[in-house]
């Protein structure tokens, strides 16, 4: 194989590899941030899991990535936000949250189940099952 041979199939095999990883983040969907401004709008209509948290929490940081991955999973059947608890004390106060993170799942504006402590995506899909249309 010649070297101008070879140089073309790297430079394509790149260009392959770039066009696929913007496809792929095109295609993710983030957790909402929920502020005192959306927070009520949000959780109005339908399935909503919303992750209490705050940065310098070590759990939260930690559970913070399977909040994510679940707002993409569940996109379309659950939105999935999450609450600064630092910026948000009204929230905060307004829920009773004592110990972050917490995750309270809401259906159509209610507050339907609320656990404190990291969650595993196992243990926060299980609690959303009920929820859940099929």
């Amino acid at each position: 194989m010649k070297p101008v041979q070879l140089i073309l199939i790297v430079a394509f095999a790149a260009l392959f590899v770039t066009s696929a990883q913007k496809a792929t983040a095109q295609t993710q969907h983030k957790a909402l941030t929920l502020t005192t401004e959306n927070f009520d709008q949000t959780i109005k209509k339908g399935v909503v899991l919303v992750d209490f948290w705050a940065t310098w929490c070590r759990p939260c940081v930690m559970q913070g990535p399977i909040i994510e991955e679940l707002a993409d999973s569940l996109a379309g059947k659950v939105k999935v936000g999450k609450v600064d608890t630092d910026k948000n004390k009204d929230l905060q106060n307004r829920f009773g949250i004592q110990y972050i993170p917490t995750t309270i799942i809401f259906v159509d504006g209610v507050a339907v189940s609320k656990v404190s402590g990291m969650q595993t995506k196992e243990q926060l899909l299980e609690r959303l099952k009920p929820y859940m249309k099929k």
